[in-house]
């Protein structure tokens, strides 16, 4: 494990906490943070003030083909209506900005953020939502996971492909929900805290400062990173739980393999997208935390779990079980090579 977290850059866990709202709430936090992304990729969208909406749309897209899909399985169990309503209500959005029918996108985009919120309450419970922990641990992924504040800034700062510039503004779109989430939580924070994050925030909106991606030509890619973690790192302290995943990579290995179990177990009963729902949380948490650990130690086993995950992603009823079982052998191989 001390070997893992020199290689991955861990945060060291010195600290003991009371919560561990990724192993507690792990489907709920996956739910969320799908709900969440929506919301993001809409509100850039809703506040975007360029010429070329071209280029965003890319971006904007990607609600439909990687969002939706995290949490539509649940949400047509628990209210298919619900989920019907989102679907069509995020085609619609996209249908009116590529037709450029301007005047009557603010109105579609602000019913499909309702409904995105209406999801995120149909599927994660009151008494959970608003637990401190999870609501840091939301924060935590928007910060730094794929497509949040940190990320977002680095992938604009690197594109190879124009489109790629508008993860900066899906990245400041973030920044504006993690600092609306913090003030949430920040009359549970010390001064001493609360001084920590402010700093934190401010050394990244200088980085932020509008949803237009500004000339990033020589821009530092980490430039988030730090003060992103600095942000996660003191939020740790405030809520008193573990907000770095990867501190337990045994813990996380053995997660990915359960939620496999479960989309196969959902597969056989011909749940399908439920199935594909947790195989993407499942990819999700393999990509955020053992990915890395994987690809440099058992490469071989990193390679199956990368095809298998993709084969499912793509059509998860047409890879079928024989996949599901190559995923978890493949797992099971690595996470005993590694000692996970």
């Amino acid at each position: 494990m001390v070997v893992a977290g020199l290689l991955l850059g861990a945060p060291t866990a010195s600290a003991q906490y009371i919560y561990n709202p990724f192993f507690d709430y792990t489907v709920a936090v996956g739910h969320a943070h799908a709900a969440e992304i929506i919301g993001i990729r809409l509100a850039a969208l809703a506040a975007y003030d360029g010429d070329d909406l071209d280029g965003l749309l890319e971006q904007t897209e990607k609600v439909l083909t990687r969002e939706f899909p995290r949490l539509a399985g649940s949400l047509r169990l628990v209210a298919p209506g619900l989920a019907a309503d989102l679907y069509e209500a995020l085609e619609e959005v996209l249908e009116l900005a590529e037709e450029e029918e301007y005047d009557e996108l603010p109105a579609a985009i602000t019913r499909a953020r309702q409904l995105a919120r209406a999801a995120y309450a149909a599927l994660v419970p009151v008494e959970v939502a608003e637990r401190p922990e999870f609501v840091a641990a939301v924060a935590a992924l928007l910060m730094l996971a794929d497509d949040g504040v940190a990320e977002g800034f680095e992938d604009a700062v690197e594109a190879e492909d124009e489109d790629d510039i508008y993860e900066y503004s899906n990245g400041w779109a973030a920044f504006q929900r993690v600092k609306q989430l913090w003030a949430n939580l920040r009359p549970l924070a010390s001064e001493a805290q609360a001084a920590e994050i402010e700093l934190a925030l401010a050394r990244i909106e200088e980085l932020y400062p509008s949803v237009t991606p500004p000339d990033l030509q020589g821009a530092d890619p980490e430039g988030v990173e730090d003060p992103g973690r600095q942000f996660v790192s003191t939020l740790e302290g405030v809520v008193q739980a573990y907000l770095y995943p990867e501190r337990e990579l045994g813990r996380v290995a053995a997660t990915v393999a359960d939620l496999v179990a479960d989309g196969r177990a959902a597969y056989e009963a011909g749940l399908t997208e439920l199935a594909l729902e947790r195989v993407l949380l499942a990819q999700f948490f393999y990509r955020e935390n053992l990915r890395r650990l994987f690809d440099l130690i058992v490469p071989e086993a990193h390679a199956q779990i990368t095809e298998a995950f993709e084969a499912l992603a793509e059509d998860v009823e047409a890879a079928g079980v024989a996949t599901f079982d190559r995923l978890l052998q493949a797992l099971d191989e690595g996470r005993l090579l590694l000692g996970l």
